[in-house]
């Protein structure tokens, strides 16, 4: 603290001052690392996806003020486990939802749309669920259970009453690797629909979207080729995903 000097002040300086010692009374200034707002936003990717591919998503002024965590499930096939995935995301979302007094939003984006419902579940903090071409069960081509389970029949033993907004592509359901689709019918956005109550969902497709498209480039080689290719611009995906996440936001009074 600078130490006051005695010297001849005019009455204006005297306000001056006494106005300035009463803001450093009753003014906290937010420290690093702090949010000056009270709540929190996680963002769970899909096994092929980066921080950098959720840009346009993150990096919006909405979010300036807010405390988030990007989380994402090990995509390798020979060291990938759902459920230590969880746990170390459970443990991350614990750590932000202690600085975040108000609850926590979930962004998530293909299979990491099975963790935030889970989240969801055990969770009371969290406060909302944007969920997009959300997936559960295992990725494709692999079908160990132990290491890739099905978070919501195994887990929601009730449906799930917060706001939901559930976004789909209308092509990720087609055959794209090997005729495998990104977004397989049975355990997609529509198996989501059934676990969510309806008075608190909003369930929206896109017309023409593929499962990537969600996706601000670059992407993985796996994820260009891997599912069913787009009929729409990628970019306009995008600009209708970000206007319906900060609608979203907005309604559920969190900013």
């Amino acid at each position: 603290m600078k130490t006051l000097r005695k010297q001849s002040i005019s009455n204006g300086q005297k306000g001056t001052g006494i106005l300035y010692l009463l803001l450093c009374l009753f003014v906290t200034v937010p420290q690093q690392g702090q949010a000056s707002n009270s709540f929190g936003v996680m963002f769970i990717s899909g096994a092929q996806s980066t921080e950098q591919n959720f840009s346009p998503y993150t990096r919006m002024p909405e979010l300036t003020q807010a405390s988030f965590v990007f989380e994402y499930p090990d995509a390798s096939p020979f060291t990938g486990n759902h459920q230590r995935d969880y746990l170390r995301m459970r443990e991350s979302f614990e750590n932000l939802s202690s600085r975040s007094p108000a609850g926590v939003v979930i962004f998530a984006y293909s299979v990491g749309g099975k963790f935030a419902a889970r989240l969801a579940l055990e969770k009371q903090e969290v406060k909302g669920l944007f969920l997009v071409d959300p997936v559960d069960g295992a990725p494709p081509l692999f079908g160990d259970k132990d290491r890739y389970p099905d978070f919501l029949k195994a887990n929601l033993t009730e449906n799930l009453a917060i706001p939901t907004f559930i976004l789909a592509s209308e092509q990720g359901e087609q055959g794209g690797f090997l005729g495998i689709p990104c977004v397989p019918q049975a355990r997609g956005p529509k198996h989501f629909e059934g676990f969510i109550s309806k008075e608190w969902l909003t369930f929206k497709v896109i017309s023409g979207a593929s499962h990537i498209d969600f996706l601000e480039p670059p992407l993985t080689a796996f994820a260009k080729w891997g599912c069913a290719p787009s009929r729409t611009e990628g970019s306009l995906v995008r600009g209708e995903t970000q206007t319906l996440w900060q609608t979203f936001l907005s309604q559920a009074h969190i900013q």
